[in-house]
């Protein structure tokens, strides 16, 4: 893939802690036996901590969309309010 002055490229990276019991899974505070696992539009896992796929942006089209999802983890499970905080960074190419 290669940039263009009318369809840019950009790549996300999210950065988020671990859950303890599953790395694939971003952390919650609040309750036990819950991981959170982001997924992008086709509904592939994101890697946390890594620079996903380049996507090329329509002009005028800036809306990216990704999914999180909370997942059963192999911890006890506590209910409860719960929160988590995720970080991103845009990389434009």
């Amino acid at each position: 893939m290669s940039w263009g002055a009318n369809q840019p490229l950009v790549s996300v990276r999210f950065i988020a802690p671990a859950d303890d019991d599953n790395a694939q899974l971003i952390k919650v505070q609040g309750v036990s036996g819950l991981g959170l696992r982001m997924l992008d539009a086709a509904g592939q896992d994101i890697r946390l901590g890594f620079r996903g796929k380049p996507q090329f942006l329509t002009p005028g089209q800036d809306v990216l969309t990704y999914r999180v999802m909370p997942e059963r983890t192999a911890a006890p499970l506590q209910a409860g309010a719960y929160h988590s905080q995720i970080n991103f960074r845009l990389n434009y190419d």
